[in-house]
């Protein structure tokens, strides 16, 4: 029978601090829009980030345009269909994102007498 000694105390290595990424800009939502938003997603459904298609604004933690919404709404493609094509993209962002289309065109209405 042969007896093994125990192994030598390993040495540890030293760690090495990791630089911390620095967070995509993202469009602000009001806070009234936040309310029933998952929380396991930030509270802004779109960001941009150059390495992510070219900065082009993608939906938060997925590399799909926004712009590909809607092209889909624009050829008729129910939101259903866009989120099976894109199953990434969850109903809430979607959702989001329209809302802030909503708001935006609100600010871009011109009064008429």
């Amino acid at each position: 029978m042969v007896h093994c000694s125990p192994p030598a105390a390993i040495p540890r290595r030293a760690t090495r601090r990791v630089a911390t990424r620095q967070m995509p800009q993202a469009y602000p939502l009001s806070k009234a829009m936040t309310v029933g938003y998952h929380q396991c997603m930030t509270s802004q459904p779109i960001s941009l980030n150059k390495n992510i298609q070219g900065g082009t604004p993608c939906f938060t933690g997925t590399r799909v345009p926004v712009s590909s919404l809607f092209d889909h709404l624009e050829q008729g493609v129910g939101l259903d269909e866009f989120l099976a094509d894109f199953p990434t993209v969850s109903r809430e962002q979607a959702v989001a994102v329209l809302e802030l289309a909503k708001i935006d065109c609100a600010k871009h209405a011109v009064m008429c007498a």
